[in-house]
């Protein structure tokens, strides 16, 4: 019997366990539903992930506005606030303790008077912001339901090449409105909202350091794997062609 394939299949799981991701904060909005009125609402815990403990979300208005928790994209609550202005953000913290390649991604929809355009920007120590090249993204009027996940209001970041969220006790996200202008045209409203559901954060465990030997190891294990994988495939064919 040809043993190639369930060889081959045993070398792809193992290669993608090393490099899996791992959620560190995730947010469905079902257990922690977001619900006050003011300027301000905070203290909204992490649902899954490895420092969820630690993860909390919040959001600030320069106006007093309505926070609560409406239907998600095929789920029954979101994060959703009205009364929005240019710089009024979601705000999202973690600590990224033991992870890098940090990664994050959510879904977000605004009715037709609201925003329509939001930047990413992350910080390590809550004052001083930072954006980085595609930081910006439009936001549509998806209608959201609980019956039945559409998905096409997916968004993902790619923050990997940014060393300072890496390994770091505290790590802030904030989804920033742009301007003024509403994503359905015309101006925003003050009964406008915007709505963020399922924000993830993901990355990579940080490698132990390890012995120089171990990292050699580390190091050719890719090309002894496909080197094993061509003699499986050699002794394979040999064996056909004997037969």
């Amino acid at each position: 019997m040809n043993q190639t394939l369930p060889f081959m299949v045993i070398v792809f799981f193992a290669w993608s366990y090393m490099c899996r991701a791992t959620v560190i904060a995730d947010w469905s909005f079902e257990a922690s539903q977001p619900n006050g009125s003011g300027n301000a609402i905070d203290g909204i815990q992490a649902e899954d992930g490895a420092n969820a403990a630690s993860s909390v979300a919040s959001g600030y208005h320069q106006n007093s506005s309505s926070w609560s928790s409406p239907s998600g994209d095929g789920t029954a609550h979101s994060f959703s606030g009205n009364h929005w202005a240019v710089n009024d953000y979601f705000q999202f913290e973690t600590s990224t303790i033991g992870f890098q390649d940090i990664k994050i991604t959510f879904e977000q929809t605004s009715s037709s008077t609201g925003p329509s355009a939001f930047e990413v920007v992350y910080s390590t120590d809550g004052v001083t912001y930072a954006g980085f090249v595609g930081d910006t993204y439009a936001v549509g009027t998806t209608s959201w339901s609980s019956t039945g996940p559409l998905k096409a209001t997916i968004l993902d970041f790619d923050l990997s090449s940014i060393a300072a969220i890496n390994d770091s006790s505290v790590v802030y996200f904030r989804l920033v409105d742009l301007n003024s202008v509403a994503a359905g045209g015309g101006s925003v409203g003050s009964s406008g909202t915007a709505r963020v559901d399922d924000f993830s954060i993901n990355g990579a465990v940080v490698p132990v350091p390890e012995p120089a030997w171990q990292g050699l190891v580390s190091a050719t294990l890719p090309l002894i794997l496909c080197g094993l994988v061509l003699w499986r495939l050699r002794e394979s064919q040999s064996s056909f062609t004997v037969n």
